[in-house]
C-alpha cells in the first residue's frame, strides 16, 4: 500500500512544533482516521533527511464506533500497541550440508543393512504371587541402615540385590554407599552411572582412593527387566567381582585395600543424603562380611527357595514385606532394621504390570524378534552443489534394537552385516533476506469504556529524531491498534541536528520474555556488539514494560523491579522500571488507570531509558553487552510474569555545536493535550531547556510573555550537562492578552553570558487556552468519602507568589463540607489532593473480593453565593485536581 502526502510548509511560526525563524517543515502523512483497519503499510518519506534538525511524530487517537474491535467507540481494555519499522536485511550465512540424511536428520554416523534387521522384546513371563514385595525409590528418598550393621566388615564383603531401574536411567544415581567415621567413602555402587557404566568401589578410603571394577551392561540389565546383581570383595586375596544373574561379568585380582570402619550405610542415595537419589526398584537386599562363592551367589538370588548362603556371616537381609511402618525389617536375625526416609513405596509383585515380573528359579528370558521398518536415506555427494540430493537408498537400519515388553526402547547394538555411513559436512555461503523490526515507540491504549477523546482525537507528540536513519525512502510502517482510530504524521523541521543520527541497530530485538527466563539468563544473554567505524557517540536505549499478574504482587505489571545493562561484564546502568500514573493526562478513564505500573500507564507511551555508552568502550569498537534483572523469589510464583523489551543502540556523529541551549518545549501555557494537567495557566510559565552542545550550561537569560503583550526576562543559574533537559519554572508574567488561540513566546537570549552557536532552536511559540475566571467569592462543596478515605484529602489555594492563602487538611468522613472563599483580584492555583492517588473514586475493584470495602464516590464542585453550581471538578482525577484561575481579568 502507498498512501502518503509530502508537503513543504514555509511559515513564520509553526505553532504545532513551537519553532520559528521561517523554518521549512515537511509533513509526511501516513495513517489517517479513514484507515479504519489498516495498521501497516508502505509510505514515502524523504530520500534524505540530513537537512532536518528535528523529526516529530504526531500520534492521534480518536474514539469511534467504526473501530471493529469491540462494541465501544474506544476499546474497553488497555492494549499494548507498537510503532514499528520493518526492513529487509540481507544476511550472509554459512550453510552446513551433510553428506546424508536419515528421516531428515544427519547423525555423525549411521549403520544400514540391505538384509532385514530386528528389534527384540525381552521379558520374563509372569509367575508372581501377591505375597512378594519390592521397594520403589522415586528420586527423593532412601533407606538408612544402622551404623553398627557393618562394624564386622574388614577383609571381605558381599552385597546382593534385585534391581529394576525406571525409564529415566542411566543417571548419576547411587544404589549403595558406605562411609567411615571421617566421612570417607569405603563402598560405592552405581548400577549404572549416567554414562551407562556399572561401578563397584570397595576398599580404601575416599573418592579416588578406592579399589574399583566396572563394566558397561546393556540397558536391558538395568532398566528393562528385573536383574540380580552380586558384588564381592576380598582384600586378602585381592579378588573383587561383579555377578549378574549368578554369572561372573567382571573381576580383578589385585585389589587389596581393606574395608575398615564402615559406620554410615545408605541405600538409594549418596551417603550425604542430598544427591545421587536412585530412581527405580530394589528387592532382596543382602550384605555379608565374607566373600560369597559363585555357588553361594546363585543361591543368594532366591534365599526363600534355597538354603541361605553363608548365613553365619549374613549381616542384613531386607526381603521387603508389609511389616513395619517407617522401617524395613531385617530378616537376618541381627535386628538391623532400616529406616525409610522420604516416601519409598512398598509395592506388590502381584499388582505389578505383568510385563515386568521377577524371574523364578531356572526361568529363562523370553526374546521376541520383529523385523525393523525400512528407512529412507538421502545421499548428497555433489561436491559443487552439496545441498542437492544425488541418490537415495531404501534399506533397513543396521541395528538390533532392544525393547522391554512394554515397548520402551532400552538400547541398540550394530547388526552383523551392517555397513557404516559416516557424515562428511561441506559448507557453502548463502545470502538470505530477513525482516528486521525496529520499534520507534510503544503505546498502551486507554481504558475506553465510556471514554471520549474528543472530536479531533487526543494527540501525543513524540521526538523521533534519533530514528532518522530509518525514516528515509519507502518505509514499511506499522502503528496503532484496532481499538481506536489513528492519525499518524511526521514533521521534518529544517535545521542542523545537535548531532547527526547515523545508525539504529538492535542489540536485542523486541521480545516478550518471562521474568524467570530473564533472571535465569535464558533470554537476552550476553552478546558482542561491534560499533560502526563512523560512530563518535552512542546511546543504548531500553524500552521496557512489565505485564502479567503472577505472584502476590501481580508481577510484572504491578511490581517494580531493578534492571541492569552490563558492558564487558561491568554493570554500567541500573534503574527501576516503574511509572507514576497519578497525573495521567488521559482522564477520567475506566479501569484502574490511576495506579502506578511497571514502565507504563494506560493511554500513554511506554517509558524509554537512554544510557550514553562511555567513550572508553566506544573507542574499543566492540563490547560485550548483557542485560540482567534482579532475582525473583522462587517460592511465590512471580517468575511467570513477563516483560516486553526492546534494546537498540543508537549511533551518532560528533556534536555540531559547542554552546547550544535549545528551547525544547513549553509545558505551560500550552494547548497540547499531553499538558492539560498544567493548563490553562494563571501563574508561572514552565519551559524545558535542553543542552544540545558540548559545553555545560550554567546560566540562561530567557525572554518570555504573550506574543502581543509585555515581555519579561529571567536570569536562570544552575547546571545542565550535555544531552540533558532542565524543567525551568519562570516567574509570572503579564497575561493581559491571554485568550484561546493567542501565542505565548519564550526565547533564549544569552547562554553562559553570550549568544549560543545555534539560534534556530532558541525560540518556542505555544498556543494558549482560554483562562479560567472565577468570581471574587464562591463556595467549595466537597462530598467526602467513607471508609476512612477522606483522610487522604487536602485543599490548598496558592496566590501568584506561591503563598498558601487557604487550606483545609482534614475532612470528616461521608459528609458535605462547604468553604466560602473570598479573594482579591489576582492569579491563583486551586489544588485538591489525594494521598492515595486514586482521586475520590469508590473502590469498585473490591466488589467481588469484599463488597463492604467498595465505598462511595466523592465529589468536588464550585457554587456561587446564590447556590448555583458553575464548575464540577469531578472525582476521578487520581493524584490531584488542579485549577489555575484568575479573579477578574488576566493582568
Amino acid at each position: 500500500m502507498k498512501n502518503f502526502l509530502l508537503s513543504i510548509v514555509l511559515i513564520a511560526v509553526f505553532v504545532s512544533t513551537g519553532y520559528s525563524q521561517n523554518r521549512d517543515t515537511l509533513v509526511v502523512k501516513t495513517f489517517s482516521f479513514d484507515s479504519i483497519t489498516t495498521r501497516r503499510g508502505l509510505f514515502d518519506f524523504p530520500d534524505s533527511n540530513n537537512q532536518y534538525g528535528k523529526i516529530l511524530m504526531y500520534y492521534t487517537l480518536k474514539c469511534d464506533e467504526a473501530t471493529p474491535h469491540d462494541k465501544y467507540p474506544c476499546g474497553e481494555w488497555d492494549y499494548t500497541t507498537y510503532t514499528r519499522i520493518y526492513q529487509d536485511i540481507a544476511k550472509s550465512s554459512t550453510l552446513a550440508c551433510p553428506s546424508f540424511k536419515v528421516k531428515n536428520e544427519s547423525p555423525a554416523e549411521f549403520y544400514y543393512s540391505k538384509n532385514p534387521t530386528y528389534r527384540v522384546l525381552s521379558y520374563y513371563e509372569n509367575q508372581h504371587t501377591a505375597n512378594d514385595y519390592f521397594l520403589t525409590f522415586d528420586g527423593d528418598d532412601f533407606l538408612e541402615i544402622p551404623s553398627q550393621a557393618l562394624s564386622s566388615v574388614s577383609d571381605a564383603v558381599s552385597i546382593s540385590f534385585w534391581l529394576l531401574g525406571d525409564a529415566s536411567q542411566p543417571r548419576k544415581d547411587v544404589v549403595l554407599e558406605a562411609l567411615n567415621s571421617k566421612g570417607e567413602r569405603i563402598i560405592n555402587v552405581h548400577v549404572p552411572y549416567d554414562n551407562g557404566v556399572l561401578y563397584f568401589d570397595a576398599g580404601g578410603a575416599g573418592v579416588g582412593n578406592n579399589d574399583n571394577i566396572n563394566v558397561k551392561p546393556e540397558a536391558l540389565y538395568y532398566k528393562g527387566v528385573w536383574t540380580h546383581y552380586a558384588l564381592t570383595k576380598n582384600s586378602k586375596t585381592g579378588e573383587q567381582k561383579i555377578f549378574r544373574n549368578g554369572e561372573l561379568i567382571a573381576s580383578a585380582e589385585d585389589h587389596r585395600k581393606s574395608l575398615d570402619e564402615v559406620s554410615t550405610i545408605i541405600i538409594g542415595a549418596a551417603a550425604n543424603k542430598d544427591q545421587g537419589f536412585y530412581r527405580g526398584s530394589l528387592d532382596e537386599i543382602m550384605i555379608w562380611d565374607c566373600e560369597l562363592s559363585p555357588d553361594q551367589v546363585k543361591r543368594s538370588m532366591y534365599p526363600d527357595a534355597w538354603e541361605l548362603p553363608a548365613s553365619e556371616n549374613l549381616l542384613v537381609w531386607y526381603p521387603i514385606g508389609r511389616d513395619g511402618h517407617r522401617l524395613v525389617i531385617d530378616k537376618s536375625g541381627n535386628q538391623m532394621h532400616a529406616s525409610l526416609w522420604g516416601v519409598p513405596q512398598v509395592n506388590s509383585f502381584g499388582r505389578m504390570s505383568a510385563l515386568k515380573p521377577k524371574p523364578q528359579p531356572g526361568q529363562q528370558l523370553v526374546c521376541d524378534s520383529v523385523v525393523n521398518t525400512k528407512v529412507h536415506i538421502v545421499l548428497y555427494d555433489d561436491t559443487l552443489n552439496p545441498q542437492l540430493p544425488t541418490d537415495t537408498m531404501f534399506v533397513y537400519p543396521g541395528y538390533r534394537y532392544h525393547y522391554d515388553a512394554a515397548g520402551n526402547k532400552l538400547g541398540e547394538t550394530v547388526a552383523g552385516e551392517a555397513q557404516l555411513l559416516q557424515r562428511k559436512t561441506r559448507f557453502i555461503k548463502t545470502t538470505a533476506k530477513e525482516e528486521e523490526i525496529f520499534e520507534i515507540a510503544r503505546f498502551i491504549t486507554p481504558y475506553g469504556k465510556r471514554l471520549d477523546l474528543g472530536l479531533n482525537g487526543f494527540t501525543w507528540v513524540y521526538d523521533v529524531t534519533d530514528y532518522a536513519p530509518l525514516l528515509r525512502g519507502n518505509v514499511d510502517l506499522q502503528a496503532g491498534n484496532g481499538q481506536e482510530l489513528i492519525d499518524l504524521r511526521f514533521l521534518f523541521i529544517e535545521g542542523i541536528p545537535e548531532k547527526e543520527p547515523l545508525h539504529v541497530r538492535n542489540v536485542y530485538p523486541y521480545g516478550s520474555h518471562l521474568y524467570e527466563d530473564l533472571s535465569d539468563d535464558k533470554a537476552l544473554q550476553s552478546t558482542l556488539f561491534r560499533f560502526s567505524d563512523d560512530a563518535e557517540q552512542a546511546v543504548i536505549r531500553a524500552r521496557i514494560s512489565g505485564h502479567g499478574h503472577a505472584g502476590p504482587k501481580n508481577c510484572c505489571e504491578w511490581d517494580p523491579k531493578t534492571h541492569y545493562l552490563l558492558f564487558n561484564k561491568d554493570t554500567l546502568f541500573h534503574w527501576e522500571v516503574w511509572r507514576d500514573c497519578g497525573l495521567n493526562p488521559v482522564h477520567p478513564q475506566g479501569g484502574t488507570w490511576q495506579f502506578d505500573r511497571a514502565g507504563w500507564c494506560p493511554g500513554t507511551f511506554v517509558d524509554t531509558y537512554d544510557f550514553p555508552v562511555p567513550d572508553s568502550i566506544l573507542k574499543k569498537d566492540i563490547a560485550l553487552v548483557d542485560y540482567a534483572i534482579e532475582p525473583y523469589d522462587p517460592d511465590n510464583g512471580e517468575e511467570k510474569g513477563n516483560y516486553e523489551i526492546s534494546v537498540p543502540i543508537l549511533e551518532y556523529g560528533p556534536c555540531n555545536y559547542t554552546l547550544d541551549a535549545s528551547l525544547h518545549d513549553v509545558l505551560a501555557p500550552s494547548d497540547r493535550h499531553e499538558y492539560r494537567r498544567r493548563n490553562p495557566v494563571s501563574t508561572k510559565p514552565v519551559v524545558i531547556v535542553k543542552n544540545c552542545g558540548t559545553e555545560i550550561i550554567t546560566d540562561l537569560n530567557i525572554r518570555y510573555g504573550m506574543n502581543n503583550g509585555k515581555k519579561s526576562f529571567f536570569q536562570w543559574s544552575g547546571e545542565i550537562v550535555p544531552g540533558k533537559n532542565e524543567e525551568i519554572p519562570l516567574p509570572a508574567c503579564a497575561w493581559k492578552k491571554m485568550k484561546q488561540g493567542e501565542l505565548f513566546i519564550a526565547e533564549i537570549k544569552r547562554v553562559n553570558g553570550k549568544r549560543d552557536d545555534n539560534d534556530l532552536n532558541n525560540i518556542y511559540y505555544s498556543e494558549v487556552s482560554d483562562p479560567v475566571i472565577l468570581p471574587e467569592s464562591f463556595i467549595i462543596e466537597v462530598k467526602t468519602q467513607d471508609l476512612g478515605r477522606s483522610a487522604d484529602n487536602a485543599l490548598r489555594i496558592f496566590d501568584n507568589n506561591g503563598d498558601t492563602i487557604f487550606q483545609r487538611t482534614e475532612y470528616p468522613a461521608d459528609t458535605l463540607v462547604y468553604d466560602t472563599i473570598s479573594l482579591a483580584r489576582g492569579a491563583y492555583t486551586f489544588l485538591f489532593s489525594d494521598d492515595n492517588e486514586d482521586g475520590m473514586i469508590r473502590h469498585w475493584w473490591n466488589y467481588y473480593s469484599d463488597e463492604t470495602q467498595v465505598g462511595n464516590n466523592g465529589s468536588l464542585k464550585l457554587f456561587d453565593l446564590q447556590g448555583n453550581e458553575f464548575r464540577n471538578l469531578g472525582f476521578d482525577w487520581a493524584e490531584h485536581r488542579r485549577l489555575n484561575f484568575f479573579v477578574g481579568k488576566p493582568f
